[in-house]
């Protein structure tokens, strides 16, 4: 079976996506064919990561600019990071869920970047919840459809539940309960559980949670 992979050249500041013809005859090395090729940077290309789960592509040179790319299709750049704190990237690395960044800095510093965000979502009638950064969360109304309400939150959720008058957040064995009004949202109570919250639901009147396969209901 045939593969692909990535190669870089520092001397042309290029990345390319390279296929892999197999011999049928081992041990001859396989042979090669390049797919395609793109230069990133003018001088050199200085640092290269993969990210598979998410296809993607990221290099650095010998400035503070980094530059990632589909490996789908190299000659279109996805965007573009400048760290103006920095005079050149010293070093890169994507974490395995494609989720975070990390850049070391010529001045000894590391930046993290979050590139992107977990979905995480709740829909209620005819209003819609969901994460809009880490420590966000948007709500809208179909009635109402240029009135977003925006919650700041204090922890990275990991499930979000939308009833008629109610909002929770939550991770682990934690939830954070808000009510919501035409004026917006206020912060009711907090609960802790006996064990992870797999899922949350609520109504007008009740919250219900998933944990260790039972559904625990209270008000």
């Amino acid at each position: 079976m045939s593969d692909v992979f990535l190669s870089s050249s520092a001397e042309e500041s290029s990345i390319s996506t390279v296929k892999v013809l197999p011999h049928l005859e081992y041990p001859v090395l396989p042979s090669t064919q390049e797919m395609c090729h793109v230069q990133c940077f003018k001088n050199n290309l200085s640092y290269m990561a993969f990210c598979a789960t998410e296809k993607k592509v990221i290099g650095c040179g010998d400035d503070n600019k980094v530059k990632t790319y589909d490996i789908r299709n190299l000659q279109e750049m996805l965007h573009m990071i400048t760290v103006d704190d920095e005079q050149y990237i010293d070093g890169i690395q994507w974490s395995d869920d494609g989720q975070l960044l990390a850049l070391a800095g010529s001045e000894g510093n590391l930046h993290i970047y979050l590139t992107k965000l977990p979905v995480l979502g709740s829909v209620c009638s005819q209003k819609l919840a969901h994460l809009s950064s880490l420590y966000e969360v948007s709500i809208y109304s179909a009635r109402k459809k240029d009135n977003v309400t925006k919650l700041k939150i204090d922890i990275e959720p990991k499930f979000i539940a939308l009833g008629p008058f109610h909002l929770a957040v939550g991770m682990n064995n934690r939830a954070w309960f808000y009510t919501l009004s035409d004026t917006g949202t206020e912060f009711l109570s907090d609960r802790e559980y006996l064990s992870t919250v797999r899922s949350l639901y609520l109504n007008s009147d009740y919250a219900s949670a998933l944990i260790d396969g039972k559904i625990q209901l209270h008000m």
